[in-house]
């Protein structure tokens, strides 16, 4: 097959590759895989659930407005013109449960369930089922976006990316095989406005879908849903950038080094193991890429492997010049690159797979047998991944419930001391972080959490960062936290 032969994937192109990846029963994949990705999602959220969420950071800020504010008005004014769903998002949230976090994080954990269900439908539109459920099921699994489903504050992400896969989802249903109906057109871009409005990072991954989607799904662009996506997500754009919130304002370049740790390194494996993660998945895109200009064979693995790149890309693209990691409450900008990130890598795995079946098939007559002990090597690996990948998360789950745990003893050590709450309150000598989680970070955690601690709108407070600092401070106003959470 020549690359011009497979420039686009055409409507049954996955189901026809069906046969390069399974067998008989993968036709009961379709059935079945719902009810796996349910099981896998809920004992993902489980342990973090089962331990008992607490708020972190910005949930302070969010409780407050919540308490003071009341059902959607747990933001500011100028939070809520820079991106305008937030209102609704934290009113279902923060404005409904106050200093609840449990319903607030099983909220997330219902959307990400919901999410994970629309990837594996829209992801079996293009590819294989048991390709798109490997997808879906390494996404869930993977812990480089862990803040959607532990901390409270990014609830409005959540939303985002269900949004968007539900935009997606309704563009590929619709686009199969004839053009789309002016009927058609008011949902999807209802839903895509909406995604956006909550979080603006969906804006270029829409965009990009709303050209690409029609085009690979029946062979042609749709060039009113483009020119009205382009009138509606501009139009939002335009307003989101007149009325960006200080804080977002433009920082340095983010490195490209931290991109890449993002998905192949610190992001799903040990950090003692992200150099050599990092070399291996970059030589295996390289030799993939090679193999596929020099046999002139563009196929869906490959295919796949560009799309994730160019969804990574599209994910990154408002995040540029602005705080990006790997880890902590950093990986929240990952919500949608996430799911590019892993394509990448399931699709290099298949590209993998693939040549080595077509391999073994010109040199042996004992093609079961010899496919078997090709691939072992290939399972070991896959295997070995997913166990460094829920060792990561474990850690992961482990860090946030102990700066969770951190917020609570220190609030209570607060609470007990003689502190005056119409004065400043310091907190010292320096945050304690895990995996870049802290319980507080700046005067804009400490002086909300005190202030609902006391129930009193005017108390304040703020953290130093060196014990001279800190020292400074007069003494009957300090806590100190190192007897209370350790040095």
């Amino acid at each position: 097959m020549s690359i011009s032969s497979e420039a686009s994937l055409a409507p049954d192109a996955a189901r026809l590759a069906e046969s390069a990846v399974g067998n008989g029963s993968a036709d009961a994949l379709p059935r079945r895989a719902p009810l796996i990705l349910l099981f896998l999602s809920i004992a993902v959220a489980l342990p973090h659930l089962l331990l008992g969420p607490n708020f972190v950071l910005d949930d302070w800020f969010n409780v407050n407005e919540g308490i003071s504010g009341g059902l959607f008005s747990a933001t500011t004014d100028q939070l809520a013109a820079s991106r305008p769903g937030l209102p609704i998002a934290y009113g279902v949230t923060f404005g409904l449960f106050g200093n609840h976090p449990l319903p607030i994080v099983l909220i997330s954990t219902a959307l990400l369930v919901l999410s994970a269900q629309l990837l594996f439908r829209i992801a079996g539109f293009f590819v294989p089922h048991t390709v798109a459920f490997a997808i879906a099921a390494v996404w869930i699994v993977a812990p480089n976006h862990m803040a959607l489903e532990i901390w409270p504050s990014t609830v409005m992400i959540s939303m985002s990316l269900l949004l968007t896969l539900t935009a997606v989802h309704l563009m590929a249903v619709e686009s199969k095989p004839e053009p789309l109906a002016t009927a058609d057109l008011g949902p999807i871009l209802v839903v895509a406005f909406a995604a956006s409005a909550f979080y603006e990072g969906s804006l270029p991954l829409l965009c990009l879908a709303m050209l690409v989607v029609p085009r690979l799904r029946r062979g042609a662009f749709d060039l009113r849903l483009l020119a009205l996506g382009a009138l509606t997500q501009g139009a939002l754009a335009g307003w989101i950038l007149l009325n960006l919130h200080s804080s977002k304002e433009p920082r340095p370049f983010i490195g490209l080094r931290d991109v890449v740790a993002a998905f192949y390194g610190v992001g799903i494996v040990p950090v003692w193991f992200e150099p050599l993660a990092i070399v291996a998945f970059v030589l295996g895109f390289l030799i993939v890429g090679y193999l596929a200009l020099r046999d002139r064979r563009f196929g869906l693995p490959e295919q796949l492997i560009v799309a994730g790149f160019v969804i990574i890309a599209a994910g990154i693209l408002p995040y540029l010049r602005y705080f990006f990691t790997p880890v902590g409450a950093g990986d929240r900008l990952q919500y949608l690159t996430s799911i590019g990130g892993i394509a990448t890598i399931v699709g290099l795995f298949w590209a993998i797979a693939q040549r080595t079946a077509r391999k073994t098939t010109h040199k042996t007559t004992h093609k079961p047998t010899q496919d078997k002990m090709l691939l072992t090597p290939l399972v070991v690996a896959g295997a070995i991944g997913m166990a460094l990948m829920i060792s990561v998360r474990v850690e992961g789950v482990q860090a946030w419930n102990n700066a969770g745990d951190d917020g609570v003893k220190i609030l209570k050590a607060i609470e007990t001391s003689d502190v005056d709450p119409r004065k400043p309150i310091v907190l010292g000598p320096m945050p304690r972080f895990y995996r870049g989680v802290t319980p507080f970070l700046d005067p804009s955690n400490v002086r909300p959490a005190v202030a609902v601690l006391f129930n009193q709108p005017t108390a304040t407070g703020f953290i130093t960062f060196d014990e001279e600092s800190f020292l400074d401070e007069p003494a009957e106003q300090r806590i100190d936290t190192r007897p209370v959470i350790g040095p």
